[in-house]
């Protein structure tokens, strides 16, 4: 109710995400002319600060990572679809020995028991470290051989975000606002079908030149889309709303 009726007196409405934008006006009726779309930022020097190998050992032992490792970062909840990532990632270690451990990076949340089960039947293929500091989980991101992030749902997706200022590959859905923030950096998977995440999983394993023009690309993304350039664009809609 109270969406509905700020929805309908604001006098401008921000959606970070064309996406979003859209659901404004589909969902609530919103006239287009009244929603500008800001998109979320990255600060990309937080990605590029020296590399401290030694922290990133220590989260390796703490968590048992040996190894390359493949990183989901994200609130454990069902949006995330990570029980279907957990079957994609099972089926996929049954035909290949070469498949990284997965990271399951986040705090739970909603609902999580049948994915906190999921996971824990992955048994040592994948390993569960909670939620951790901003600077930790930005040193696992770094040191990933990918980032997957199969959402059945996004407003816009900062974890796809973040991995490519990382230049991490990404995996990622094709669905919602995911795709107009990765845009042809990242693979793309259908988040309905665990065959379809485990698919492009493999492609990034089987092809890392492929990966690395991929990564060059979400860099250039990342770039672009940075806070500062949020900031700026929010303020001068705030200037047009004070005159």
């Amino acid at each position: 109710t109270l969406l509905r009726h700020t929805a309908k007196h604001a006098d401008k409405i921000v959606a970070v995400s064309e996406s979003c934008k859209s659901e404004l006006i589909d969902i609530l009726d919103v006239p287009a002319e009244r929603i500008h779309v800001i998109h979320n930022g990255v600060t990309v020097a937080d990605f590029d600060r020296p590399f401290d190998a030694r922290r990133l050992n220590e989260l390796r032992q703490a968590h048992g990572i040996d190894g390359d490792y493949i990183v989901h970062l994200g609130t454990i909840e069902p949006r995330k679809n990570l029980v279907r990532l957990c079957e994609a990632f099972k089926d996929l270690r049954q035909r290949r020995k070469d498949v990284p451990k997965l990271v399951i990076v986040g705090a739970v949340g909603w609902n999580a028991g049948p994915i906190l089960a999921a996971i824990a039947a992955l048994g040592s293929s994948a390993t569960r470290p909670g939620y951790l500091s901003r600077a930790d989980a930005v040193l696992l991101l770094r040191g990933a051989r990918a980032c997957v992030y199969p959402s059945m749902y996004e407003g816009f997706g900062l974890p796809v975000l973040e991995a490519m200022a990382a230049r991490t590959p990404v995996v990622t859905s094709k669905v919602t606002a995911l795709p107009e923030v990765a845009g042809c950096a990242a693979l793309y998977d259908d988040p309905f079908d665990s065959e379809s995440i485990a698919r492009p999983l493999e492609d990034l394993l089987d092809d890392p030149a492929s990966a690395a023009a991929r990564v060059a690309t979400g860099r250039q993304r990342a770039e672009a889309m940075s806070w500062d350039s949020s900031a700026e664009k929010l303020a001068s809609l705030y200037k047009t709303l004070a005159r």
